[in-house]
Order: structure tokens, then sequence, then C-alpha cells
């Protein structure tokens, strides 16, 4: 007897798919965003930023999930980081759509050389393991893994001097290869370069630290507070001198109104990068909210002597002067230059008010309106607009 039920099942999963199959045949991007992704992830590759590369290609492959040159791209990105499986997986969706498709035909033949190699190390067979890798480099030069699996095979023997170079090659093809880092140090070690050995360990925590920090950011943007947190403190175990770490701690204590643990992380980070233009301003802000004026005013002008063009130390200490009335004729030209680099709202509002604490009311009553022609029903701004009006009524009596 026919299970009506299971039938039914079967019939909604075969439309969903039919569905999806259809969806996917309707552009929801333009053919100008799948080119600009294709065109960024080729940039990046060309600079052995793979990882960039994977994320652009990823975005290409959503919007044409039928190309098989971006799968057979994602593919080779894949490999150069050290995906194997996801590289695998991209080749074999790439023979579905194209089962004579000679580039993922030939990208699983290089991956197959490799992984044998690894399979033959595994077992102690390190004559042929050598053999596979170098088949898989005769294959594909570019690829970093091979060369850095013939120096650990050597590194096993305990040949340290004759396994530097075979990490130097893979470090070359992918400038992020924590692994053969760590591996170059050791080998430094080994043979009594202590000195070299120092810089590739420090290359190494540095590229690690990059990577928690990036995973960090992740969990921030997502909204992940806490295990955004744990991952900036992470960055900072693998290298304590990470300013930008410390700058993002300083920005979420902010948010959560820990004022002195801002300040304390801020001014770490510029110990570490005194000339972050960025740091100085933050550490700005976060002395205007203790109500340190002096100190929040020395504080933007560092980050204006680092960065003349830092549009929003402009328009911060365009403000401030105009409200002590002190260095007036400097609040208008900081507010004016904030206005030219990013002519915001809140910008144009700032060089009415210096104007007006200047007693240049026309101009004023200028600047106000372009601010209200942005953002018509702020209260502030209509505030200002009839304090300067009344101004000028009064000034024509």
């Amino acid at each position: 007897m026919v299970n009506l039920h299971n039938l039914y099942n079967r019939w909604i999963f075969f439309f969903l798919i039919v569905v999806f199959l259809t969806l996917c045949s309707f552009p929801l991007y333009s053919e100008s965003e799948f080119q600009t992704h294709l065109q960024k992830a080729d940039r990046y590759a060309s600079q052995r930023e793979f990882f960039k590369a994977v994320e652009h290609l990823s975005k290409a492959r959503t919007i044409q999930p039928r190309a098989v040159d971006v799968h057979v791209q994602l593919a080779i990105a894949c490999s150069r980081l050290g995906w194997i499986d996801k590289a695998v997986e991209s080749y074999a969706i790439a023979l579905h759509l194209d089962p004579n498709s000679p580039s993922a035909q030939y990208g699983l033949k290089v991956l197959g050389r490799y992984q044998l190699g690894l399979i033959h190390a595994r077992k102690g067979a390190f004559d042929k393991a050598k053999t596979q890798y170098h088949l898989a480099i005769e294959l594909d030069p570019e690829l970093s893994l091979p060369h850095f699996q013939l120096g650990y095979l050597l590194t096993q023997q305990g040949k340290f001097e004759e396994a530097v170079p075979f990490y130097q090659k893979a470090i070359a093809l992918y400038p992020n290869h924590t692994g053969a880092y760590y591996q170059l140090a050791n080998a430094y070690f080994r043979v009594g370069k202590q000195e070299e050995g120092k810089h590739q360990l420090e290359k190494f925590r540095e590229i690690k630290a990059k990577e928690r920090f990036n995973l960090a950011e992740r969990s921030l943007k997502e909204g992940e507070i806490g295990e955004a947190l744990t991952a900036f403190q992470r960055t900072l175990d693998m290298d304590a001198a990470f300013a930008p770490a410390y700058a993002r701690l300083s920005a979420i204590a902010l948010q959560q109104n820990d004022l002195e643990a801002a300040v304390e992380y801020l001014q770490r980070a510029l110990e570490i990068r005194p000339n972050f233009a960025a740091g100085h301003y933050q550490l700005g802000s976060i002395y205007h909210k203790q109500g340190a004026i002096e100190k929040a005013i020395e504080a933007f002008e560092a980050a204006l002597t680092l960065n003349p063009n830092f549009a929003p130390a402009c328009n911060a200490l365009a403000w401030f002067y105009a409200e002590s009335e002190k260095k007036l004729d400097r609040a208008v030209v900081l507010a004016t230059k904030a206005v030219k680099l990013k002519p915001t709202a809140s910008h144009w509002d700032t060089l009415a008010y210096a104007l007006y604490s200047a007693g240049r009311y026309t101009e004023a009553a200028e600047a106000i309106a372009k601010a209200l022609d942005l953002q018509p029903d702020d209260p502030d701004y209509i505030a200002r607009q009839k304090s300067i009006q009344k101004a000028i009524a009064e000034r024509k009596k």
C-alpha cells in the first residue's frame, strides 16, 4: 500500500528543488556586479591575498551558481589557502556542471598527487611522498603546499638546513602560510641561527594575531560581543603589541560606558602606534565624554597633526573652539574643511555654529540651511536656524 504521507513529502521536496533551480536561472544581481567580484578576486589572487579572493569568488558564485569557471577559480584559491576539501568540492561541482572541464580535471590531478604524497608520508614512505610532491609541483608550480611538505619531510629526517629553502618557497607563494613560518623558525633555531628564528617566529605570531583579529571583527559585525571580546583578547595573547585589537577593545568599552577601561586600552594602542591618527581621535572622544575638554582638544589636535584631512577631527575641534568662543577663526577654517571633505548635515551644522559664534550670521544662515536640506526635521538644526535668524534681525535694528 502506498504511503500517501511519504509520497506527499517527496513531491514537496521535488517541488522545492525545481523552485531553487528556477530561481538560480533568474539573475538576482546585475552582470556588472558579477564582473566586479571576478575582477576583485583576480586582483587579490595576483597579490596572493587568497582569503579575500575566496570571499569575492564566493559572492560571484552566489550570483551565477552555474558558472563553471567561477567554481574552478574558487577551487584554485582554496587550494592556495590549504583548504583541500573545499578545493576538491569546488572542482567536483565544476565537473558536475561540465564533465569535460579540462581545468577541473587538471586541478583534481594536482591535488591527487599532493594527497598521495600525504598518504605516503604518514606511512613513513618518504621517498614515495617526495616523488608525489615533486609531481604536484611540476603540474602546478604556484601551489605552496607541496613545497611546505617537502620541507617538513626533511625536518622529520633532521635535515633542517636542507628544509629551509622549501619553507621559504612556500612562504613566497603564500605569504600568510603560518605553518611555514613556524617550521622555518624551528629549522633556524635547530641550526643555531637564533636571530633568523626569532624573526620568523615574530612573523608567525603576527599573522596568527591577524587571523584571530579578523575572526573577532566578524563576531563584532554579527553582534556577538562576548565572542568578539574573547577573540580580541586571544589576538593579544598571540601578539601583545597588536594595536588594532586594543583600539577595538576600547571602542567596546566605550559602548558599554566603561570610560576608564576605554582610555586604558586606547593609551596602550597609542604607546605601540603613536602615529595612529584614528586612535588619537577616539581618545579625544572619550575625554569629551569624561568632560576633560582640554585633553580632548589635545587629542584631536594630535590626530590632525598626523592626518590633516581627518574630517571627524576637524569637525570636533571646530565645535570645541566655537563653544569655548576661543580661536574662532580656526574654528571656521576647520569646520569649512570638514564640510569640503565630507559634506554631512552634522558638519554643516558645526560650520553654522562656528560662523554664528564668530558673528558671521549671513554665512551661518546659509550653512544651517544646507544642514536642514539634508535633515529637515532635526530639532537642533531648527533651533540653531532660529537663533541665527534672531541674531540677523537684531543686527538690522
